[in-house]
């Protein structure tokens, strides 16, 4: 059994672009954040690039940012011929500063719909 994960990103009212970097780091983390808590290992085709439908360029660049910035480890990265690099992620895991980020971006998402619904009930009430 591998773990599942399913996330809808919206902004403002938009669903954001599926490919958006943050909408990818979302469910990079999210994903590696469900596989943690329910003790499965990671099965990297969830979050392949052809799973995520873009081009491995931009995969590896998402995966060298989060990896940079502390919120995965574990992900081994290995350049091939050229400047082509390729990732393994049969290790990769979430750091604590990567849950951090889920939580503060779910808790700015939900400050955002609160400050939206009030501003609509204030336009209500003076309107």
């Amino acid at each position: 059994m591998s773990c599942f994960f399913v996330v809808l990103i919206r902004e403002e009212g938009n669903e954001m672009a599926k490919n958006d970097f943050f909408v990818l780091a979302y469910k990079i983390l999210g994903y590696l954040y469900v596989c943690m808590k329910e003790g499965e290992a990671v099965d990297s085709e969830f979050i392949s690039p052809e799973n995520l439908k873009i081009n491995v360029q931009y995969w590896i660049a998402v995966l060298k940012a989060l990896s940079d910035e502390e919120l995965i480890k574990g992900v081994r990265f290995a350049e091939t011929l050229g400047k082509s690099y390729s990732a393994n992620l049969s290790k990769a895991e979430i750091t604590m500063k990567g849950i951090e980020y889920l939580e503060e971006n779910s808790l700015i998402s939900k400050a955002r719909e609160f400050l939206k619904e009030a501003k609509d009930i204030a336009v209500e009430i003076i309107g």
